[in-house]
């Protein structure tokens, strides 16, 4: 079945004037559908976490559930890392997989060269061979 049509009502409005910026159309109508920046939702959320002071009561009871502990009641382990270093963090895994992959991808070349000269029946040359035979492949084939 299709989906049900969507209402004007439920459609969230952004209030937009022309004397606004791109930048602050943009933000306007993120606004509009609830979402904020994350430099807006970290300094929010600092300035919420001083003014509740601690969370934990005389008793050892949470007065609220920490950022750690997710919806459904699990671990959130993004909740131990600060908004701050999530950006290069992430940007650190992004490079290093990249990095990673083209290795990858760079001793399967080299396993096909070696396969190539082994179905002409031709020897590789001496550096290359040593480097496909001795390291490359020993590491990435089960012979």
């Amino acid at each position: 079945p299709a989906p049900p049509p969507v209402s004007a009502a439920s459609t969230p409005r952004a209030v937009l004037d022309d004397s606004m910026t791109e930048e602050e159309r943009q933000d306007e109508i993120l606004r509009s559908f609830g979402l904020t920046k994350a430099s807006e939702r970290s300094e929010k959320a600092a300035a919420e976490a001083a003014a509740k002071g601690p969370r934990v009561n005389s008793k050892g009871v949470w007065s609220e559930e920490p950022a750690f502990i997710a919806e459904d009641g699990g671990i959130n382990f993004l909740g131990f890392i600060p908004v701050a270093l999530q950006g290069p963090l992430e940007s650190f895994l992004f490079t290093s997989t990249g990095v990673l992959l083209a290795g990858f991808i760079v001793a399967g070349l080299a396993i096909t060269v070696d396969a190539y000269f082994v179905s002409v029946k031709e020897p590789l040359p001496e550096i290359l061979g040593k480097l496909i035979v001795d390291v490359i492949e020993p590491n990435f084939t089960n012979a």
